[in-house]
């Protein structure tokens, strides 16, 4: 369920894709504000990607929709935005907004449960957020990748110890997809899927150069390991297409 101030006075659609005008400064407001409701709250940091894979009635899109708190770290989502005389789009670097989250509720003698990575360094994840965060409550840890079988087991466990943030990073299915289909399977609180932030935590992988990030050129790196994603170059020209369309119909 979105919150209503969000919903009623700063979500606005981006070729029908959903993004909150959620300030900075605003953002500790809006997460005391979505936890007061006592709901199940998701909230979505999009990437260039998830934004163009976004339209239409795919299960992305969906999750998207229904996610409580949207935002972008993406600076094509920004520009697209601006094109198409939207305004301007706050926009978060993925880690720094991870840690922005953390804070928030360690102010709040609030919990965290982490879920995703391999085993050896989720270990070593939770105890290094321990040490930055000695007043966030920790109160548990799962690896991804595990067999189907064990699901439910692992959401009974999530939902017993009702944190109040459950951190998702890579291992499960579907990303995003997955906090949604099982969302009320969860306890009241905050869902979210951070990517490679548990190893980053853990000290496994050094977070986005920021300097990359700022100019929009954070996909390179990943690029330079996955060459095949230049693949996707014909899908961003498709996109640019779709957003001329949109300016010139006044859309």
């Amino acid at each position: 369920m979105e919150s209503p101030s969000i919903e009623k006075k700063k979500r606005l659609a981006v070729l029908t894709v959903p993004l909150d005008l959620v300030e900075e400064d605003e953002l500790e407001a809006c997460i005391s504000s979505l936890l007061a409701d006592g709901d199940r709250h998701q909230i979505v940091l999009m990437s260039a990607w998830d934004f163009v894979a976004a339209r239409g009635n795919s299960a992305h899109s969906i999750a998207l929709r229904t996610s409580s708190l949207v935002l972008t770290s993406s600076k094509l989502v920004v520009w697209a935005a601006r094109f198409l005389r939207r305004g301007d789009i706050p926009r978060y670097m993925p880690f720094d907004f991870v840690i922005r989250i953390l804070t928030i509720l360690e102010k709040k003698d609030r919990s965290v449960y982490l879920i995703g990575g391999r085993p050896d360094y989720l270990q070593v994840a939770a105890s290094n957020l321990r040490g930055s965060f000695p007043k966030l409550r920790i109160v548990g840890r799962c690896a991804g990748y595990f067999p189907q079988e064990h699901e439910e087991n692992i959401l009974l466990a999530i939902k017993k110890a009702a944190p109040t943030l459950l951190l998702a990073g890579r291992g499960l299915p579907g990303k995003e997809q997955w906090l949604l289909d099982h969302r009320k399977h969860l306890s009241p609180g905050l869902a979210m899927w951070c990517g490679e932030c548990l190893e980053v935590f853990s000290g496994v992988k050094k977070k986005m150069s920021r300097r990359l990030w700022s100019k929009g050129l954070d996909f390179l790196p990943t690029l330079l390991k996955k060459p095949w994603r230049l693949l996707r170059a014909f899908v961003y020209f498709w996109f640019l297409i779709l957003l001329i369309v949109y300016r010139i119909r006044g859309l």
